[in-house]
């Protein structure tokens, strides 16, 4: 890993500042990188959405299983996994959604063997759709 790095294989990121260069890069911070390994990070196109694999996030199927985060005020939300349709017992990686976020692409192991992975795609399942989020306000009011 990177020096500065919370485990095995951080995320970071870097953007272009307005001469058009990149700007040093920095860590994603601990709500995305674990202790153990993040990796294969997609940026939704319309969204501040983030899809990525990781082997150490909570409620996790197999060993690397692809979770996503939306940033909301410029901070990263718990990352959640996109569920049992598209991770198995074996790795997920490489996710990606087309523009119209109908179809799904990633690639999977069955087992341990990361060398050997088949190519998935199908439609977009409710748990991995960019805008399947809840979001909970109000004012609780007691009556007696």
């Amino acid at each position: 890993g990177r020096k500065g790095g919370f485990g095995g294989t951080d995320i970071y990121f870097s953007t272009k500042n307005k001469k058009g260069k990149w700007t040093i890069a920095q860590n994603l911070g601990p709500k995305i990188n674990t202790l153990g390994v993040e990796v294969s990070p997609f940026i939704h196109p319309k969204y501040n959405l983030l899809y990525f694999s990781s082997n150490n996030q909570l409620l996790n199927f197999g060993n690397f299983d692809i979770y996503k985060s939306y940033k909301i005020d410029n901070r990263w939300t718990e990352p959640r996994n996109i569920g049992p349709l598209v991770n198995g017992i074996g790795d997920e990686f490489y996710f990606t959604i087309d523009s119209d976020s109908r179809q799904l692409f990633y690639a999977r192991s069955e087992g341990k063997d990361v060398e050997n992975l088949d190519i998935f795609s199908f439609p977009l399942p409710m748990e991995a759709q960019p805008l399947a989020f809840t979001n909970f306000s109000g004012v609780l009011i007691a009556i007696k």
